[in-house]
């Protein structure tokens, strides 16, 4: 038993298919039915690409910030362990001054 949405399409006088039961649809009658699908589509790929642009706007900025915080905490590091050695030499020193041994 065939299938009962291949039906046989024929043309009618004027050239133009139609349609034999309620399942079969011409490929004009398809296309139309898919033009708001594809402008939906469309839509949404718009909002994506914009709503992508502000992300990456956004992700630069942070980034440019995590940055800035980084190179304050290699300043701090460093002045740290500036301060630490000083002050762990002065220790020694006073240490073996005053007779002290390591």
């Amino acid at each position: 038993m065939d299938d009962p949405r291949s039906v046989d399409v024929s043309p009618d006088r004027a050239g133009r298919e139609e349609r034999m039961s309620d399942d079969s649809y011409t490929k004009n009658e398809i296309n139309l039915m898919m033009v708001p699908i594809h402008d939906k589509l469309e839509s949404i790929e718009r909002q994506q690409n914009a709503s992508f642009q502000t992300v990456i706007s956004k992700q630069d900025k942070t980034n440019g910030r995590v940055k800035s915080l980084e190179l304050w905490r290699s300043f701090l590091a460093g002045g740290f362990a500036v301060l630490s050695l000083s002050g762990a030499w002065k220790l020694v020193i006073t240490l073996l001054e005053s007779g002290v041994k390591p």
